[in-house]
């Protein structure tokens, strides 16, 4: 079961990527002025994690600091996310004053605003697929004392549009040994994210699920609800999100079944901006259960990727997967484990 999940996953992954148009050259007339004097023409790419990625014709793509820039200008459009949660979609003018933006919205509205209260811009007049953040990543351990092997494969991609964002993480992982029964984990999680006013969004989620270990030949939850960035930097986010869920289970040697659930979650990412560069992922779901009130699950995924070279990154990650009251005897209450492998991202 957890082989075909994969092959699903992985189908919808790349199934995905014929959507997205590649777009034409862009001319390359933005304009950066750094805090030293110098003038650099260019692309304007997008502003992640304290620094801003531009695109020259000379140099290549430059990644530059945001403390070092004192002004930007582009005729083009952009995404504009702010510590208070505000969002702007417009161009960048010359500013009258250094270390701000000066913005110009569609309408034709101006809005100055201070370089320190931007979180992160994005590139909006590119095409769709150039708005893909994505991932690919691999694993292999090997422990001879125990002859246990474990194999690891994942991908994912997030979207973002003026105020939604899509995501799609697809994991799986094969543990083997002479010594004990060989376990599968293969799981399925998107995400879809509506940004509302003063950082409050909605929030739709789907998981598709196969662990043996739990004696889970399959588990689809899919959940609706409100949500809140409690803060937004350049360097970290904090969120936080609940609601209402229904589960469909098919337990090993147990006939299927369905039922209603609440959820609560938080995410929380830190990004390192110093070389090499490093940034800290947390997920944590916790599902109440209302249909069976004595039920309790909760996932929790932690992940660390440190820069190797260039776009490639060591990845380091923990799981777990709880359940007081599993639907099949066949299986355990609790799964987990740490996983490491090499990661590309895109």
């Amino acid at each position: 079961m957890g082989a075909y999940l994969w092959m699903i996953c992985v189908l919808l992954f790349a199934g995905a990527t014929p959507v997205f148009a590649g777009a034409g050259p862009v001319e390359k007339t933005d304009l950066v002025v750094l805090s030293n004097g110098n003038e650099i023409l260019g692309e304007i790419k997008s502003l992640s994690q304290g620094n801003l990625t531009f695109k020259t014709d000379s140099a290549g793509t430059l990644t530059i600091e945001w403390d070092e820039i004192l002004r930007l200008t582009s005729r083009r459009r952009f995404r504009f996310e702010f510590v208070d949660g505000r969002l702007l979609i417009g161009s960048l003018l010359d500013p009258p004053q250094e270390k701000a933006l000066l913005i110009q919205q569609a309408d034709g509205e101006l809005s100055i605003v201070p370089m320190v209260e931007v979180a992160r811009l994005r590139e909006f007049d590119e095409s769709a697929w150039e708005r893909v953040d994505g991932y690919l990543n691999a694993g292999f351990t090997y422990t001879k004392s125990s002859s246990l092997a474990q194999y690891s494969l994942g991908a994912g991609f997030k979207y973002l549009e003026d105020r939604h964002s899509i995501s799609v993480d697809t994991s799986f992982l094969l543990t083997d040994s002479k010594n004990q029964n060989k376990t599968e984990k293969a799981d399925l999680s998107s995400s879809y994210r509506r940004i509302l006013k003063g950082r409050w969004f909605g929030l739709g989620i789907l998981d598709l699920t196969h662990n043996s270990e739990l004696g889970l030949e399959f588990r689809a939850t899919m959940g609706a609800g409100p949500g809140r960035y409690l803060f937004e930097s350049q360097i970290q986010d904090l969120s936080a999100f609940g609601g209402l869920a229904y589960s469909y289970e098919v337990p090993k040697g147990e006939p299927s079944s369905g039922e209603v659930e609440s959820f609560l979650g938080t995410s929380y990412n830190l990004y390192v901006n110093d070389s090499p560069s490093a940034n800290l992922a947390l997920n944590w779901l916790v599902f109440p259960g209302i249909t069976r009130s004595n039920r309790f699950r909760t996932t929790l995924n932690i992940s660390l990727n440190k820069e190797v070279f260039g776009d490639f990154y060591f990845n380091l990650s923990y799981y777990l997967d709880y359940d007081s009251d599993p639907s099949s005897d066949a299986g355990a209450d609790a799964d987990y484990g740490i996983v490491t492998g090499v990661s590309y991202t895109f």
